[in-house]
């Protein structure tokens, strides 16, 4: 498949890369419709990020179609339906970011693998481009409650003992 692969600082490449497959038994492969490009993408892109490995393809703001399931899936979104993810998923080491993690590729390249549990339909009628602002649109929205929330009740500003 095609991605487009961060290689260091300043440095991507649009690469031809092994398309990922199942890999646990509750994965489901997707084909990316539309993919954002969120903030978080950038400090990687600058070298901010310490540690992150060369050859991570990006993009954790997405929407897919459905591809194929693993084994152990149930299975309720038909194949074609367009889906988001919450862009996270238990990788070797743990709880990963999607689009962080060389494990992980996220929504620059053409295929992804994600877990079951993680996906979210996509209601009829709304396109992926817009599908795949569902994330920031949630970051957004926690903010905005946030701001709110200590409008009314400003947090504490004497140190804890």
């Amino acid at each position: 498949m095609k991605a487009v692969v961060l290689h260091g600082p300043g440095e991507v490449s649009v690469e031809d890369v092994a398309d990922p497959g199942i890999v646990a038994a509750d994965d489901a492969v997707v084909a990316v419709r539309a993919t954002a490009i969120c903030g978080a993408d950038l400090f990687p892109f600058h070298g901010l990020t310490p540690g992150f490995e060369a050859g991570t393809v990006l993009g954790h703001e997405f929407a897919a179609g459905m591809v194929e399931y693993g084994p152990e899936t149930e299975g309720t979104l038909r194949v074609g339906s367009i889906v988001c993810a919450l862009p996270y998923a238990m990788g070797p080491t743990g709880m990963e970011v999607i689009g962080f993690s060389p494990t992980l590729p996220g929504g620059y390249g053409e295929l992804m693998v994600l877990q079951e549990a993680m996906l979210m339909p996509v209601p009829e009628g709304l396109d992926a481009r817009t599908a795949a602002l569902t994330e920031p649109l949630a970051v957004g929205e926690q903010i905005k409650v946030l701001i709110e929330y200590y409008a009314q009740s400003p947090p504490p500003t004497e140190k804890r003992k």
